[in-house]
Order: C-alpha cells, then structure tokens, then sequence
C-alpha cells in the first residue's frame, strides 16, 4: 500500500510512478488529514510513505495521522521523501515513527543480496544509513566519515579501474568534489 501526502503535486507525481510500477494502489493522506480521518485502515504487509520533507522531516500532521490511525496488517516501512536539498536528519525520526507503529524500518536492507561491495558516507546525517546497512549486510563493507576531505582520501586509494561507483548526494554536500577526484 501507498500512502501519499503532497503539498505542490512532486510527492503525488512519485507515488504514482511508485504504484503504476508496483500496481498497487495509493491511500490520498490529504484528503485523510483535511477531513480528520482516522479511521483504521487495511494496508497489507508493506507500507510506502511518500512525503514531502518539511524541517528535515515528514510533514507533522502527517506524523500525528500516523500516531492515530491503526493501520491492519503492516510489518513493514519505507519512507520516499522528496526535498530541494536534503533530508536532514530524517532517518531518526522515521525510525522512531516505524516503532511507535511496530513495523520494520526498511533502511539498509536493500543492500543485502545487491552486490554492493561497499558503502562510503559522509556527514553525521548518514550514520543511520551507515548503521542500518551494517545490520543487513555483511557482505557490503560501510566505510563512514565525518569530512569529505577524509571519505576522497580513502576513496582515491581504495577505488580501481573498472569499478562502478555511485556518487549520490544533494548539490548543497559538494560531491562533484569527489567525482573530479576519483576521476583524475
């Protein structure tokens, strides 16, 4: 099941690409919060939440629907959080929110299986992710930094011709940085 709230239409836009792809069907929180729906509802074992970032978190009066609708059926979440710049530090308070619901916080679990060989993040906001991956998949080395000065460091020494490498980060974090780096 997905559920969506969206403020300009962006988060719409991806929860229905998300549900054309998936063939699942979207639960309208705008719709829930404006008329102060908060009856119980039939989600399924999955849960996609796609949100706008407000604050470097997901909407407040999305998060108190959350805290007061019961949701049937639910083990598992994920977050699918649209922004400018970044997400802060989204992940804690979603984690938090997945436990107040009693669902498994799906973050890091993606990686295991994937053949990700290893994770390098940077910053105190990724340490979630960090964690979270280190849990899931023993295979995936996770390499964190605190500066980007040390992760190029690492990585300039560590990466070889022929690897894939996937820089991801919003403009604000300066990767290009580290592809002009790592492609020297």
């Amino acid at each position: 099941m997905i559920l969506c709230y969206s403020g300009t239409g962006n988060s719409r836009y991806i929860a229905q690409r998300i549900a054309d792809e998936l063939q699942d069907n979207i639960i309208d929180l705008n719709e829930k919060i404006k008329t102060n729906n908060y009856s119980s509802i039939e989600i399924g074992d999955d849960v996609i939440l796609v949100v706008p970032t407000y604050a470097w978190r997901i909407p407040k009066i999305v998060s108190e629907w959350m805290a007061k609708t019961k949701w049937t059926g639910a083990k598992r979440i994920w977050f699918v959080m649209d922004c400018g710049s970044e997400i802060g530090n989204a992940a804690k308070y979603n984690r938090s929110l997945a436990e107040q619901k009693q669902l498994h916080y799906m973050v890091g679990e993606h990686f295991a299986g994937k053949g990700i060989d290893a994770l390098y993040c940077v910053g105190t906001l990724s340490q979630e992710i960090a964690k979270a991956v280190r849990t899931c998949s023993s295979k995936t080395e996770v390499h964190h930094y605190e500066d980007k000065a040390d992760l190029i460091k690492d990585l300039v020494k560590e990466v070889q011709s022929g690897d894939t490498v996937l820089v991801k980060a919003s403009h604000f974090m300066g990767f290009p940085e580290i592809v002009k780096e790592l492609t020297k």
